[in-house]
């Protein structure tokens, strides 16, 4: 286990505005890589927005990878020595597909497509169909993106495949069919599953929302860095504006637990009920 300095980035990206979003997403990237991040971690659908209303707005927005994003986030991981895990609509022959990339100063390490759609996603984009761990210099980083969280199953895998730490780009989203999207103490739910995921699987777990309003829909903020004993070392971040989380996390496996959760597992006793 070592110690690594990670960054959630929260910011409000245009709709439909990629090129001013790229430019701004390097902004940012600076700004966290100044304050000695080594992980920066960017929101879901970074350089597109996410409200989208059908798939004809997405086709212009959407971008093969690697292409033009991964490439100026490559060099800005060059640049500062860091790595980059952010969101953007990926174009894969005909299908698209709401993407994570992790991003090394060697290139692009690895690319993850949401598991989970939610709501009028499922209008957009075409599922993903496996887990995915990446290596990197500061550890192997597994990714969920924003309703992904809600699935302990997904979280549970990256942890057993190896991850050292898990990434979130997320848009938490609420509208006027969602009356309370804050508890009552100001977080959303999305903050308490983000715990849960770190308790459970002793791993840190970094989220990093988005702010702002699109067609009607209001994005929540309160993006977080969870230690992997489930305590939030950072945020939660504004509800309203751009801000930037930087934490010390450990990376890896927890030493210090007095019982270790994977060696407590009784996966003898457990049951999946799968189609259900």
């Amino acid at each position: 286990m070592h110690s690594a300095t990670v960054a959630a980035v929260q910011f409000a990206p245009r709709l439909g505005q990629v090129e001013a979003n790229r430019a701004r997403t390097l902004e940012l990237i600076d700004s966290a890589a100044e304050k000695g991040a080594k992980l920066v971690v960017l929101p879901e659908c970074s350089t597109s927005g996410y409200a989208f209303s059908d798939q004809s707005e997405i086709v212009g927005l959407a971008e093969p990878v690697p292409g033009r994003t991964v490439d100026i986030w490559h060099e800005r991981a060059a640049r500062h020595d860091i790595v980059i895990a952010g969101g953007l609509i990926e174009k894969s022959g005909d299908d698209f597909h709401n993407s994570s990339v992790v991003v090394t100063r060697d290139g692009l390490g690895g690319i993850y497509r949401k598991v989970h759609l939610w709501g009028r996603e499922r209008d957009l984009y075409r599922e993903g169909t496996e887990a995915v761990v990446v290596d990197t210099p500061i550890g192997r980083i597994g990714t969920v993106i924003c309703y992904d969280l809600w699935f302990p199953e997904l979280s549970r895998s990256l942890a057993m495949m190896g991850a050292d730490i898990l990434v979130s780009p997320a848009n938490w989203a609420g509208n006027a069919r969602l009356s309370y999207p804050y508890d009552r103490h100001g977080l959303p739910i999305g903050h308490h599953m983000a715990v849960a995921a770190a308790a459970f699987n002793e791993r840190p777990v970094v989220v990093a929302d988005r702010v702002g309003t699109e067609n009607g829909l209001r994005f929540l903020g309160a993006s977080c860095i969870v230690g992997h004993s489930g305590e939030v070392v950072a945020g939660s971040a504004s509800h309203d504006d751009e801000q930037i989380l930087v934490a010390d996390v450990d990376i890896g496996p927890r030493k210090d637990a007095v019982q270790s959760n994977r060696q407590s597992r009784r996966p003898d006793v457990y049951r999946i009920l799968g189609g259900q």
